[in-house]
């Protein structure tokens, strides 16, 4: 009932610490039961609803406009900018279109900008209320579409799916320009691509134009040749048009190719039986029979529902406003409901900075009480925050936090509005935010899921904003800690694998591959251990494979570097002794490094005979 309030959220909006510079957007959605029903001719006995939400941080300039989201023109879900987005960039980054429903090809509006969307790029988030850096969409766009106007838009500026198209109607207006008069009830549009009529006599489809709202009848989207006779003033369409009289009055005839490609003519009467139409004025270039495309592309409405016309009669019960060509037309997908932001002209509306407040115009069609969407953006600016309550006011209205079973299973409870440190995520559906686990890192705010490490890094801990290379004996396969090489194996630093243990070393698994030292060696591969130069071999250098046999007149004791030779006295008659052995009696050596011994001279003397 009126003056009615409800606390709809009380949650934490910024956070102290390193990601206060962060962007935080929460999107506060709210529902009110609407039982007012009135038509566009009819005053309602009571004022449009006035809805105001209180307790909102005030963080914005003192003035400052709210931007606002009628859940009921959306044809998706809502989304978000999650960076700023100037005049004339061609790239957008959103929260998340794949959840919302955007795809290349589809219209978006984006505060009062309608954007093309040419293409999709990058994964999205999965929740709109957190926005960080690397969980967005890149969307590639064309600006300015449906004749609206070049802007800024700010990170957090809602974001969703429209069906719009733009004014083509060329009729003389008293200022000299060229539009739609008051009291045409025929619109005719540059698209009809995904329009569709009422779905049942209770859901009413209407299209918003400027201030003006306009209830849809009948929707025309036709396309055929030009036939039979043609001249200035006339022209006969195919045989496949309508065989009512007066059918196409007020329709424009638009010339899509051959002769006359590109001009239009508005009909002024229609003969059904001959399918001849009489134009307003005279073609500017004179289409062809037989050669001649054209299309129609027009909507039936009633004028100036909701109030939103001029001054009605009681001749002219349903009149409008006059509008330009190029105009953008909105094309609703409920039963309208209009959310308008009241002009902060007014006092005590639109942002009152001191109060944290925001007051909206709520004016809704609908049979008995209807439950209605609407959702606006509330954005930190990076301070630390203290908790907030918002409470919404509904005056003449019901706002959707009753004990009403429907209502709370309808209710979309906004969640908290919570931005993650770096090493910590908030994966859907938690409420608080967790540290990543081993093998897994975030790098930024606001994570809403950990990254795995790739191949060849690690962690070895929880809650890490970076991963480490892969240290040697060890592997790394990417999302998980590092593992030991096996014994007989090696790995060098940044590993995804160990590699067998090479002759001339020994492999400990973790400890690394250590080279064989001097004096031992080893021959086989995935080895743990050297083994020692038997006596009479040796190995001079670190990381043998073999040991070298000691020359004859040589020799050496086990693990040895080196040969030492015989001494004076003893030999090594053969190459890998192990010691050197003495001359026997009778023998002698007086070198060293000998290979055998010599006999002892004879003790005698000579004598010469003459």
């Amino acid at each position: 009932g009126a003056g009615e309030g409800y606390e709809i959220i009380q949650n934490q909006i910024g956070q102290s610490g390193a990601c206060t510079s962060a962007h935080n957007v929460i999107t506060v959605t709210f529902q009110a039961d609407v039982s007012l029903v009135w038509e566009g001719d009819v005053n309602p006995s009571i004022p449009s609803t006035l809805v105001t939400l209180t307790g909102l941080q005030p963080t914005l300039t003192s003035g400052s406009t709210v931007r606002l989201a009628d859940l009921s023109e959306a044809f998706s879900g809502v989304t978000m900018l999650s960076k700023d987005l100037g005049t004339w960039d061609a790239a957008m980054s959103v929260d998340n279109s794949v959840a919302a429903g955007i795809a290349a090809g589809d219209w978006v509006r984006v505060d009062d900008e309608v954007v093309l969307v040419e293409s999709v790029a990058g994964g999205g988030c999965n929740r709109s209320h957190v926005v960080h850096a690397g969980c967005w969409n890149d969307l590639a766009v064309r600006r300015q579409e449906k004749g609206t106007p070049p802007a800024t838009h700010s990170a957090g500026a809602m974001v969703y799916k429209v069906v719009v198209g733009t004014l083509m109607d060329e009729q003389p207006l008293s200022d000299g320009g060229l539009g739609i008069v008051n009291n045409l009830g025929v619109v005719n549009l540059d698209t009809l691509a995904d329009w569709s009529g009422p779905s049942n006599a209770f859901d009413d489809r209407y299209l918003r134009l400027n201030e003006e709202v306009m209830k849809v009848s009948s929707i025309h989207d036709e396309k055929g040749t030009v036939r039979g006779t043609v001249d200035d003033r006339h022209v006969t369409l195919d045989a496949n048009a309508s065989s009512s009289d007066g059918f196409y009055n007020n329709m424009d005839v638009a010339i899509v190719s051959g002769a006359g490609a590109g001009v239009r003519a508005k009909v002024f009467s229609y003969v059904g039986s001959t399918r001849e139409a009489t134009l307003y004025e005279p073609w500017k270039v004179r289409p062809v029979a037989g050669e001649s495309s054209y299309e129609v592309k027009a909507v039936r409405v009633v004028r100036g529902q909701r109030n939103t016309g001029g001054v009605a009669t009681v001749f002219q019960p349903n009149i409008g406003l006059v509008h330009r060509r190029n105009s953008t037309v909105w094309f609703t997908n409920t039963s309208f409901t209009w959310l308008r932001q009241i002009s902060s002209s007014f006092a005590g509306h639109a942002w009152d900075q001191a109060l944290g407040r925001v007051s909206l115009t709520l004016m809704s069609n609908t049979l008995g009480s209807h439950v209605k969407s609407f959702a606006m953006a509330v954005r930190n600016f990076g301070a630390p925050q203290t908790p907030r309550s918002v409470t919404i006011n509904g005056d003449s209205a019901i706002i959707a936090m009753s004990t009403d079973a429907a209502f709370a299973a309808a209710w979309p409870i906004v969640l908290p509005l919570l931005t993650c440190l770096p090493g910590t995520r908030m994966a859907p559906g938690d409420v608080v935010c967790g540290a990543c686990a081993v093998g897994q890192y975030t790098e930024g705010c606001g994570g809403l899921h950990c990254s795995d490490c790739p191949p060849r890094e690690f962690t070895s801990v929880g809650g890490q904003t970076l991963c480490a290379d892969c240290t040697p004996g060890y592997f790394c396969l990417g999302a998980s800690d590092r593992r030991a090489c096996p014994p007989g194996t090696y790995s060098e630093a940044r590993a995804t694998h160990c590699a067998n243990c090479t002759p001339g070393y020994s492999c400990l698994g973790a400890a690394g591959r250590v080279r064989c030292l001097a004096g031992t060696y080893q021959a086989l591969e995935r080895q743990t251990a050297c083994l020692d130069c038997p006596a009479g071999n040796f190995s001079d250098l670190p990381g043998a494979s073999h040991c070298k046999t000691c020359q004859a007149g040589t020799s050496s004791p086990p693990k040895s570097t080196g040969c030492q030779g015989c001494s004076p006295g003893t030999y090594a008659k053969s190459a890998g002794m192990s010691a050197c052995a003495d001359c026997e009696a009778s023998l002698y050596q007086p070198e060293g490094s000998a290979t055998a011994c010599l006999d002892c001279p004879l003790n005698r003397g000579a004598r010469v005979i003459m």
